[in-house]
């Protein structure tokens, strides 16, 4: 193989290894990330419920894991995307009616509300890891045509003998070596 063929080998095995790496490193991220989010939704759900009922005994605390909670939500929002509004918005009310004295009994639709809204962008989020990120997404494309195209090149221009020049084929093949004689009795 020609050295040039070999640095274009290793550049597209480098490319891909690069791309994949990163690829699922994102992913990986991601799935955190929609972790982190499920959790902290479970948090603000059960410690609202907790305070619509009155169960807790310690208000405060109740209030402040959910606070906590909401504010980690509010973080991971994107500030340019704004995804996450309308269940920050929802939230937002269902902290209101928590905090007045008495607090809201009837928290359960509030809830169901934010999980619904949520849900749906956990699912959106889950669809992203599961596809796998656009650049590793195109790779998968990309790659076989790119092979099909070296290929391709391999055989259409097979690579040349250094020991063969052009004017060493113009001169004909070599001259034939003259045939052995018969050994004489």
């Amino acid at each position: 193989m020609t050295p040039l063929i070999v640095a274009i080998l290793a550049g597209i095995i480098s490319i891909f290894g690069f791309v994949t790496t990163r690829g699922s490193k994102v992913s990986e991220f991601r799935q955190a990330w929609i972790n982190a989010q499920r959790e902290d939704l479970a948090t603000v759900a059960t410690h609202g419920r907790r305070l619509a009922r009155g169960d807790s005994t310690k208000r405060e605390d109740a209030l402040a894991a959910f606070d906590v909670a909401y504010e980690r939500i509010r973080l991971r929002e994107n500030p340019i995307k704004r995804d996450w509004d309308a269940v920050i918005t929802l939230i937002t009310a269902c902290r209101t009616r928590l905090v007045a004295l008495p607090p809201a009994s009837n928290i359960d639709a509030d809830m169901d509300a934010i999980m619904l809204a949520a849900q749906d962008l956990l699912k959106i989020e889950w669809n992203k890891v599961r596809r796998g990120e656009l650049g590793y997404r195109v790779l998968i494309v990309a790659a076989p045509i790119f092979t099909m195209a070296l290929a391709w090149l391999l055989w259409a221009n097979p690579p040349v003998d250094p020991a063969v020049t052009p004017a060493k084929i113009e001169a004909g093949p070599p001259p034939a070596l003259p045939a052995p004689k018969a050994p004489q009795k």
